[in-house]
């Protein structure tokens, strides 16, 4: 015979001064319970865990794209440095050509090297916006620098011809040809027929042919309002609309024209005045010699 089961059980609660609580309890409701109780309760910790897992996985994606974003930021940063570097290397460049005194400094702000290597982008943006504000009063002063840099290129410098003697200078003098005072308005070489005569500065050829008084000569506009002439020539070497550089040969020596001798006639203009061109011609190293 098996043995019978109990359909129920008693659980009695003792509670002392007062009277017990009993309460039955059947056995497979509890079971129930139980395995239902456990079921939602690993049902629980797995929903926690899945939202902890989408929590750090999606922390993790938070920090992988911040330090991307660190990392292009850096990359752009580095990147500035090397152009605002670049960027003072010409001015400075620029200011030594034009003799100004310069408004970067070289000792610390200005001209220092860039970030060390593995900085972060803050760090590297905050000596940008640092060097930019130096550089953008450099930079306000490049339109200036470079102006005085092109007026000097344009300035005639140098003696048009080598191998040849001054034989008359600028000013009063007597008219070789016919007499009486004249002012002269340039300086008179003389030297061997044939002898190369150069530009003295960087520029356009405005005329370049025969004409009265001056025979074969050449008009060279350099801008910035300086012009030279070179005449009586016994050959041009440019014609008008040439550009020509500072020490090109544009034509010999020759005498025609109203001339006495072989000689080259060499005006400096500036705003359409012939002056005087001594002073200009000890502003360049002496033009090569054949």
């Amino acid at each position: 015979m098996e043995p019978r089961h109990p359909e129920h059980w008693s659980i009695r609660i003792a509670r002392p001064g007062r009277e017990p609580v009993i309460t039955d309890v059947r056995p497979a409701a509890a079971v129930c319970a139980a395995v239902l109780a456990l079921v939602g309760l690993v049902a629980g910790v797995r929903l926690a865990l899945n939202h902890f897992e989408r929590t750090v996985s999606g922390f993790e994606r938070t920090v992988t794209s911040e330090r991307e974003r660190n990392a292009a930021l850096e990359v752009q940063a580095g990147r500035l440095l090397g152009k605002l570097e670049q960027l003072e290397a010409e001015v400075r460049s620029l200011q030594r050509q034009a003799n100004l005194a310069p408004t970067i400094d070289a000792t610390g702000q200005g001209g220092a090297g860039g970030a060390e290597p593995g900085a972060g982008a803050g760090m590297m943006l905050s000596i940008a916006n640092l060097r930019l504000d130096k550089l953008s009063k450099a930079m306000r002063a490049k339109k200036t620098i470079a102006l005085a840099l092109a007026e000097r290129s344009a300035r005639p410098a140098g003696l048009p011809v080598v191998g040849a003697r001054l034989t008359s200078g600028f000013g009063p003098r007597r008219d070789p040809v016919m007499g009486g005072v004249e002012l002269h308005s340039g300086l008179d070489f003389a030297g061997p027929y044939g002898l190369p005569i150069r530009a003295t500065a960087p520029g356009r050829v405005s005329r370049a042919g025969w004409g009265n008084g001056w025979g074969q000569h050449i008009v060279i506009d350099h801008g910035y309002g300086f012009e030279t002439l070179y005449a009586h020539l016994s050959r041009l070497e440019v014609r008008a609309g040439d550009s020509v550089g500072r020490g090109e040969v544009v034509g010999r020596m020759g005498s025609t024209g109203r001339s006495t001798g072989t000689h080259l006639h060499y005006t400096v203009y500036l705003d359409a005045q012939a002056v005087d061109p001594s002073p200009y011609l000890g502003e360049a190293p002496p033009v090569p010699a054949l």
